[in-house]
């Protein structure tokens, strides 16, 4: 095939995302990116007259049953036999999404074809040139025959590859690990072989990185990481020289990182404290030299970049401890460098995140007040910090206030992070990670509005920001992060909604915040994507109660409780304990419908201890669930104590003061405390 050449995807709208990830299979494995295309999935008659483009070559069509029935795939095969042959369109069977492989497939466009008497005649049946099952194998077979149909050079299988990386891997001695190892080849041999692995580890540190799609680069990288790993734990620190003990880290970084990217934590943080292993040694070597210092910072954020991701709090504390220090000492040595007093921020405020998470808002406030005084005008019109930058710190600081109860200070510095990026997306409008920033600060301060009472307010922020995360989501719909900010502002809608008693609206979005999670992350189950999956099941389920249809609601509960385990064994040990509160609170009220009191109490006993702990703390939305549990089941003394001192903090969450004022308009509040229940 000529390298001018293109190949053209056709598919039906059923088959969007099985298009999207063989193109992107496709572009990994070719020369030239721009070589193949993807049709669109919405034409329709109006559009007959469809113009195949003059440098499209080769067809592609994805058959399954719904491109039998779909006029964009119909229109596009004969758009395409109007100027090209009929050898030249390349089926692939869809075995997956409940297809069944048995049966035929193939649109009628390719089983007919124009007689010299205008009459459609009988063409031969065509053959597949493979299937498509969905797997990532498939993908990389079907994208393999296409390319050696179209007659464009293929690169070996990457089991292949990864053979020729465990071939070479000993001669990293030379280049990456040291000469300590014992070879027995000859000096040449060990050259060629040095030289061998040094192209591959530029190809993986470079040419990899920049060519390949992000979700391939990664997958790829990190097979290949598991080999390299084996090799390059082999010698000690010690053993190594200057230049090998650096390389071996960047390399390692590469690798932590795409393990990061690909959903193994326990392998990114071997990677980081690797990598972190050797620049410590080089620190051991040259205490004063800055450089090297910087590197052994930037090994340790990593290292607790990787650690706060998997949600091992106390390892990631101690790796931005560590950097925090490097970071610190730097400034100090040179007061003059504004990027060292940048590096300070950054490392202030990620020890914050940290401690916030730990429970340490106090310490979080003032590491992150702290960072925000250095990102003055200087350092962000000097290049090494933006507003961007000083919007996010903004967020964190809005989030620890949140954490000690200051609820203003936290509206005031949400509103702040939002003005930032609405100036910086009026600089760019077409900017989609900008919007998706955006989005999330509405979403944060629509969540300060909803527990203020604010539910009208707090809607126009979220229809605003749904809007617009919708747009940049349909525009990129590989993008998971994109997808999970719309998805958690359409089910805040629906929550407002369900507050307001509008049930049928709720169940609707619900319905569309699931349709777009239909689009699954290839790269496996993380602890976000079960967390907002528990999320929406929780609304469901809350919709369901509402209508009076407690078995609905049990099936929901209970699969949003499996989702909440889901999240802690998949990569995060974070414990969201109001979704776990809410959910037993709900299978208490579904049982409490179903007259099965005593299973009721179990579950709202549940709820209250996992709740209990928040006690202590400053969250609004979890003690006002622990006052409704703790009414429940009898200690109505201690349940007022807590609504009495959320009123003080003038929360008014709707959902809050209904429950109160039920309570109060059956007199359940007085004759309560006259019996004198105490906890």
């Amino acid at each position: 095939m000529n390298m001018q050449s293109k190949i053209l995807i056709t598919f039906s709208s059923e088959n969007v995302r099985l298009a999207h990830r063989l193109y992107a299979q496709m572009v990994s494995m070719a020369p030239d990116k721009n070589f193949v295309q993807l049709a669109s999935s919405d034409l329709d008659f109006k559009e007959r007259n469809q113009v195949i483009p003059e440098n499209i070559t080769h067809l592609v069509v994805l058959c399954s049953h719904s491109s039998v029935k779909s006029i964009a795939v119909s229109l596009n095969i004969e758009g395409f036999l109007k100027k090209s042959p009929r050898t030249n369109i390349l089926p692939i069977r869809v075995t997956c999404q409940n297809e069944a492989p048995n049966k035929n497939a193939l649109p009628a466009a390719l089983l007919t074809s124009m007689g010299e008497n205008g009459r459609l005649k009988k063409a031969p049946t065509p053959s597949y040139i493979c299937d498509l099952s969905g797997t990532d194998d498939s993908y990389i077979r079907a994208a393999r025959r296409i390319l050696q149909a179209t007659g464009l050079k293929t690169p070996p299988p990457f089991s292949a590859v990864k053979t020729m990386f465990t071939a070479i891997a000993a001669s990293l001695a030379v280049v990456f690990i040291g000469a300590s190892y014992s070879l027995n080849k000859s000096a040449q041999e060990h050259k060629i072989e040095a030289q061998n692995a040094n192209l591959f580890a530029q190809a993986v540190l470079s040419e990899m990185s920049k060519e390949l799609p992000k979700n391939v680069r990664s997958e790829h990288i990190a097979k290949l990481g598991e080999s390299a790993l084996i090799a390059l734990s082999s010698a000690p620190p010690n053993s190594l020289t200057d230049s090998e003990l650096s390389r071996r880290a960047k390399l390692l970084h590469v690798i932590g990182n795409a393990h990061d990217q690909v959903g193994n934590p326990d392998k990114a943080i071997t990677s980081f404290q690797l990598a972190n292993t050797f620049t410590n040694e080089l620190v051991q070597r040259h205490p004063s030299d800055s450089q090297v210092i910087f590197e052994h910072s930037q090994s340790a954020f990593w290292l607790g970049n990787a650690a706060y991701r998997k949600g091992d709090l106390k390892q990631a504390e101690k790796a931005f401890s560590a950097y925090k220090a490097y970071s610190a000492e730097l400034a100090a040595r040179d007061k003059t460098s504004i990027k060292y007093k940048v590096e300070v921020a950054y490392a202030l405020v990620n020890y914050g995140i940290v401690k916030l998470e730990s429970g340490d808002p106090k310490t979080a406030l003032s590491d992150i007040q702290d960072a925000l005084k250095i990102l003055d005008i200087k350092t962000i019109t000097s290049g090494f910090a933006t507003y961007k930058d000083k919007a996010q710190f903004l967020g964190w600081e809005a989030d620890a206030y949140l954490e000690l109860g200051e609820f203003s200070e936290a509206k005031h510095s949400n509103q702040q992070q939002i003005e930032i990026f609405e100036k910086l997306i009026k600089e760019q409008p077409t900017n989609s990670l900008r919007k998706k920033y955006l989005a999330n600060s509405l979403l944060k301060l629509s969540k300060i509005e909803i527990d203020n009472g604010n539910t009208t307010q707090a809607l126009d922020r979220l229809y605003y920001a749904s809007d617009m995360m919708k747009e940049v989501y349909e525009n990129d719909p590989r993008n998971l992060r994109y997808r999970a900010i719309y998805v958690s502002v359409v089910q805040k809608i629906a929550e407002i909604k369900i507050l307001n008693g509008n049930y049928i609206t709720a169940k609707l979005l619900i319905d569309e915040a699931r349709r777009f999670r239909a689009n699954n992350d290839d790269n496996g189950a993380n602890d976000i994507r079960y967390r907002e999956a528990a999320s929406m099941k929780l609304l469901s389920a809350t919709t369901a109660l509402k209508g009076n249809s407690p078995e609905h609601a049990l099936a929901e509960v209970s699969s949003a409780l499996l989702d909440i385990e889901m999240a802690k064994a998949n990569g995060s040990n974070r414990e969201n304990t109001l979704l776990k509160g809410k959910a037993h609170f709900l299978r208490g009220l579904a049982l409490e419908q179903l007259g099965q009191y005593g299973e009721a109490m179990a579950s709202w006993r549940s709820a209250a201890t996992v709740l209990e702990g928040t006690k202590g703390k400053k969250r609004r939305n979890a003690k006002d669930l622990l006052s409704r549990c703790l009414w429940k089941l009898g200690y109505k003394e201690a349940a007022i104590a807590l609504q009495k001192e959320l009123i003080a903090s003038s929360y008014k969450h709707p959902g809050f003061v209904a429950f109160w004022k039920q309570q109060q308009d059956s007199n359940n509040i007085i004759s309560s405390i006259s019996k004198g229940n105490k906890l």
